[in-house]
């Protein structure tokens, strides 16, 4: 399971009078050199820098910008649409995820990152038919990739085949031994998501172990030493009554 699966995105659309279907160039043309006094605008490699800096700052907006316009500039720069896509997922937006993985399958047709960005978006959009027929396809050219299957059983338990989705993590599983916690959460499930999709953010569940009691006030602490101690002092001054009514 590549890094650019896990990354997790974006308003990319087609240029007004482009239509979003037309092939990429087989290569980049070199803008002219920009006039005295004018700004020579960012190299898709800096876009894509800034892009996942945005990324890892938590801005997945603005990320999204910078890795379009990356896209633009250089539709065959395959990382491009890695970010952008990371971008897209970050943003819970599916169906700019979903155009952004076709658009980039047009140029790169058995890209597995591309391919499970599609799947993954499908599902999210809860279209299951169309996510088996393209996780069908991804998997007769990919027939080792873990995720790829994790992702066909998640449409399958979503569509109610919950034995076809449990043979399929199996066999994930066994591809990837790190798969073998989403066959368990499967297995287990009684309702709503069968499992964690691969490439999906969803909050771990906090362990009663792990928290922590809420710890008293400090005021309050003050207060109970203040009545320790002065309890202390009258018990002293009890005993050294009781001793010096007895010397007498």
């Amino acid at each position: 399971m590549s890094a650019a699966w896990l990354l997790a995105a974006a308003l990319l659309t087609p240029a007004a009078g482009q239509d979003s279907g037309d092939e990429a160039p087989a290569q980049v043309v070199a803008a002219p050199a920009p006039g005295p006094g004018i700004r020579e605008e960012a190299s898709t490699y800096e876009r894509l820098v800034a892009a996942r800096e945005l990324l890892a700052e938590g801005k997945p907006a603005e990320a999204a910008q910078s890795a379009a316009r990356a896209v633009e500039l250089q539709p065959r720069n395959r990382q491009a649409y890695d970010v952008l896509a990371a971008a897209n997922r970050a943003l819970g937006n599916y169906s700019q995820l979903l155009y952004v993985a076709e658009l980039g399958l047009k140029t790169f047709p058995n890209d597995p990152d591309l391919l499970k960005n599609k799947v993954f978006a499908l599902n999210k959009k809860r279209d299951y038919a169309a996510a088996l027929t393209a996780a069908d396809r991804a998997l007769a050219v990919h027939a080792t990739d873990a995720a790829l299957h994790a992702l066909r059983a998640y449409a399958l338990g979503q569509s109610g085949d919950r034995e076809g989705m449990l043979k399929a993590l199996e066999t994930a599983a066994a591809l990837d031994p790190g798969l073998e916690s989403l066959r368990l959460e499967a297995r287990d499930s009684t309702g709503g998501d069968p499992f964690t999709m691969p490439g999906d953010r969803r909050a771990p569940p906090v362990s009663a172990a792990r928290v922590k009691p809420p710890r008293p006030p400090l005021k309050g602490l003050l207060i109970l030493g203040g009545l320790i101690v002065l309890l202390l002092v009258m018990l002293g001054l009890l005993a050294a009554g009781s001793g010096r009514r007895r010397n007498q």
